[in-house]
């Protein structure tokens, strides 16, 4: 944890070797994380490192610190149906920002409280607004090779349609997935 303090939630410990690999759990299909995973007849064991709380204002209840293995976020969850710039104007008015899971572990706790708190489709700060095609989060650090292979639903980003700049959670209860979508 000290050594990969943004990227490490979880390490592989392999006895035989004594080697330590850093990884991430995620809280998708299995088939996404298969080569992470250690087989049934391998030495390796998996070890959650506990990631330092954030500082989180709970006294207003309108954050709340959430976690999950280890990981912990402060949110504030809205079930308001508005648009995304709106979305951006209520988190500036409470002091806030769009979500900004710019590594595995965040997103892997993002989705699993917005599984159960909030509306099918949730507002991220994730937009290609500046450059098409090229997604940026709100502090301008781009999307990861990792997370680019991994948190879109299949087929997307499509820009299927002018002005699909801003990026949404979206999930299908009954597909039981979940994923970014590009929307306008």
């Amino acid at each position: 944890m000290a050594r990969y303090p943004e990227t490490c939630q979880s390490i592989v410990y392999n006895a035989d070797t004594k080697t330590c690999t850093p990884g991430a759990v995620a809280f998708r299909p299995l088939e996404f994380i298969s080569t992470s995973i250690p087989s049934a007849n391998s030495n390796d064991v998996i070890y959650i490192a506990r990631q330092p709380v954030p500082p989180c204002n709970t006294s207003t209840r309108l954050f709340t610190l959430y976690e999950v293995c280890g990981f912990t976020l402060c949110l504030h969850v809205s079930s308001s149906q508005v648009s995304h710039s709106q979305a951006k104007t209520n988190c500036n008015q409470i002091g806030s920002r769009l979500i900004m899971t710019n590594t595995m572990a965040k997103l892997s706790v993002f989705w699993y409280v917005t599984k159960e708190k909030a509306l099918k489709t949730t507002w991220v700060g994730l937009t290609d607004v500046d450059v098409e095609g090229q997604f940026v989060w709100v502090n301008g650090d781009p999307l990861s090779n990792e997370q680019d292979q991994y948190i879109w639903l299949v087929d997307q980003p499509n820009n299927d349609s002018p002005g699909q700049d801003c990026v949404q959670l979206s999930r299908s209860d009954a597909e039981k997935r979940r994923g970014l979508n590009d929307r306008s």
